[in-house]
């Protein structure tokens, strides 16, 4: 979901001078955050229907290029998020930061598990995500060269084909497909990928 974001005359709060604060209000996903642009306006002074001030404002034409340039910034850090495909929120937009896309090898971070399980002594745990990880490496020729982001729909269902081309118990392969769906949680936290249109969409369960 994409972003709005608009300059309002926060009525909620009135300075020392009478005046009221502008803020940047950015809305995503439901939720609104607010940032203060520093300046204020006497609310005589604000069209409250075009967000923006009167002809007749004090440093009307400043106050307009205040605004003017802070949305055009925050718009243009909304593309560049887009286009990198990195994911944020409204509070973190403001702040500057930003979730990127994983790109962790998915050997590399089995391997990291693997190693935890065997420290913690929890022997099945390790045996099962060992088995996983051959199963992959097995159906990849031997290419692990991949990150979570190469995971997407395409990828699964040609996984749970080769699979099904081996005689693998359905059994098998629900176990191998929550444990991969396990193992990308952890990295991720969350169950869909951030990448636009490469999501974890429990396909081990649609034809099982």
């Amino acid at each position: 979901m994409n972003a709005s974001i608009s300059v309002v005359l926060y009525r909620s709060k009135t300075l020392a001078n009478g005046e009221n604060p502008l803020m940047v209000q950015i809305s995503k996903n439901g939720r609104r955050k607010y940032q203060s642009l520093g300046v204020s306006v006497n609310q005589k002074f604000w069209d409250f229907k075009k967000n923006r001030p009167k002809p007749d404002c004090p440093n009307g034409e400043y106050i307009q290029q205040i605004i003017f340039n802070k949305v055009s910034e925050l718009q243009k850090q909304v593309l560049n998020f887009s286009v990198e495909e990195k994911e944020f929120t409204a509070g973190n937009l403001l702040k500057g930061k930003i979730q990127k896309v994983i790109e962790s090898k998915v050997e590399e971070f089995f391997y990291e598990l693997i190693k935890q399980f065997e420290n913690a002594g929890k022997v099945g745990s390790k045996r099962i995500h060992r088995e996983t990880l051959n199963s992959i490496r097995t159906f990849s020729r031997g290419n692990m060269n991949f990150t979570f982001s190469d995971i997407d729909l395409e990828w699964l269902v040609r996984y749970e084909k080769w699979q099904l081309s081996n005689n693998n118990k359905p059994t098998t392969i629900g176990l191998r497909f929550r444990t991969l769906r396990s193992v990308y949680n952890r990295r991720s936290n969350t169950i869909y990928q951030v990448k636009k249109g490469k999501r974890f969409l429990l396909y081990s369960f649609l034809m099982l």
